[in-house]
């Protein structure tokens, strides 16, 4: 009854023109984190791929203890190291090729929106469609998380795609296409599995689904392309390393057995609520409701993200961007629920659906600028942001011979020059390695450092310089989580 109402008060869709202008939105609005305010949310983002990516593409990098050791797959940064190589022909420098890597990660996020539109048109027509893509548009964690080359990030997306594709939400057609599209989601939830084994929990509910709610014979097809991906990725870490699945037991054997997540610092299994709490405030009263209501028409999405959140609150090291996967398809649920409610007030208010739209639309925007320009959410954008701005300046200098890094962290990928830099966190370090450079990025006020004076500083970040050469001291190594080292003699 309410679809067919809906159906009564819409127009007849307009082809891709919608959601191609709702792709592009949400495309551009994803480029704002990683182009316009560039930041680093973590050292992963950058040590675990995209730094291993310029050691494919330009031959040299920084090589942490889990590319050292075979705890990393290579799945993602030979994925990255393609634009990395296409941005690297525009240009001789890390602008060019960051900025091909982050324009190629933000095609591959915005495609939750078409999906969100689909599931919404399928479900309540048009302008359902057109609301339901709105919120997943605009919700500031979607669009802040997007374009960042970590692995829950990159296999956020490509999760959402791999459930529309297995339930777009309206009769398949023949039975050749609906095998071919469920061939294609069971590639795209095996790929989801093998950047990211955290997220098959929710890979699991859509197959416990299949079993329990049907149809089962969607299970073969769907099983085949997840077992095609999970080998194909077996077969990676075979040549890049020793033995199929090798990356994917040493990171188990470190993190579980030798405990080096919990190295890095635990949280009570609410952490993740009183987080949310943190940045959504009153936001949070609103959709929890609308996820509850566009469960009923996306129950797997709402249940996928309820086990990925369970799941990762019994895991004792916790941080926001492990659950951005969960978060993204909150909202692609309550985007769903708002269209939902759009019919309804519809319906029983006889105001006509463009228009009540329109009022959705405005408002999601509304809600959404005002959540993003919050305290929480600020201090969210500024995590990093000083870094890569110090670390532009660096790259852009003459005569640098030795980069010195005082209370942070640095990488070729930002830097883009062949010469070795220095990390210190204690004066011994820092007064040992000073001959070593003539160039010094400091995060907080450096110990004495004679003959240099400083160029600019981006908040409490400072480029530093010296005239002269460098003395040739050994470039020391990324250093190692005791655990894994105290597991790994010598």
């Amino acid at each position: 009854m309410e679809t067919a109402k809906l159906a009564a008060g819409s127009r007849p869709m307009p082809g891709w023109a919608v959601p191609a202008a709702l792709y592009a939105v949400a495309f551009a609005l994803r480029l704002i984190p990683a182009i316009w305010f560039p930041g680093i949310n973590h050292p992963d983002e950058v040590f675990q791929t995209l730094e291993q990516s310029h050691r494919l593409v330009f031959g040299y990098g920084v090589l942490p203890w889990e590319f050292e050791f075979g705890a990393r797959s290579w799945l993602l940064p030979g994925i990255l190291a393609g634009p990395m190589w296409l941005g690297s022909l525009f240009g001789d420098g890390p602008t060019a090729y960051l900025v091909c890597v982050h324009l190629s990660l933000a095609l591959l996020a915005a495609g939750i929106i078409p999906c969100a539109y689909g599931w919404g048109r399928n479900h309540l027509g048009f302008w359902g469609g057109v609301i339901a893509a709105a919120l997943p548009a605009l919700w500031p964690d979607d669009v802040y998380f997007a374009a960042r080359s970590l692995s829950e990030c990159v296999a956020a997306p490509i999760l959402v795609i791999g459930f529309y594709l297995a339930d777009p939400g309206h009769r398949p057609g023949d039975g050749a296409s609906s095998r071919r599209r469920l061939l294609l989601a069971g590639i795209l939830l095996g790929l989801t599995i093998a950047l990211r084994l955290q997220l098959a929990p929710a890979i699991a509910v859509i197959l416990l689904w299949l079993i329990f709610a049907g149809p089962r014979r969607n299970l073969i097809p769907m099983a085949t392309g997840i077992a095609i991906a999970l080998a194909l990725a077996g077969g990676l870490d075979a040549f890049t390393w020793d033995y199929p699945f090798e990356s994917l037991w040493r990171n188990l054997t470190y993190n579980i057995f030798y405990g080096v997540s919990a190295y890095y610092g635990t949280e009570p299994w609410y952490f993740y609520i009183e987080l949310l709490w943190q940045l959504w405030r009153g936001f949070i009263v609103v959709i929890v409701p609308l996820a509850l209501i566009g469960a009923r028409r996306l129950p797997v999405p709402f249940l996928a993200a309820l086990a990925l959140l369970a799941a990762h609150s019994a895991v004792p090291h916790k941080e926001l961007r492990f659950i951005y996967p969960a978060i993204l398809l909150l909202s692609i649920v309550a985007g769903m629920g708002l269209a939902q409610l759009a019919v309804w007030i519809s319906a029983r208010r006889r105001i006509s659906l463009p228009r009540c739209a329109a009022a959705m639309f405005a408002l999601t925007a509304l809600c959404t600028v005002t959540l993003t320009f919050s305290p929480s959410y600020r201090a969210l954008w500024r995590v990093g942001h000083d870094m890569v701005r110090a670390d532009t300046l660096v790259a852009r200098l003459d005569s640098v011979c030795g980069i010195g890094i005082w209370r942070s962290h640095a990488s070729y990928t930002y830097f883009h020059r062949k010469v070795p830099f220095y990390w210190s966190d204690d004066q011994a370090d820092f007064e040992k390695y000073l001959p070593a450079f003539n160039t010094l990025i400091a995060a907080e006020p450096a110990p004495p450092a004679p003959g240099f004076t400083v160029l600019k500083c981006f908040g409490d970040v400072c480029v530093a310089q010296r005239p002269g050469p460098c003395a040739d001291i050994p470039m020391p190594p990324m250093l190692k989580p005791k655990p894994q080292a105290d597991a790994t003699p010598g």
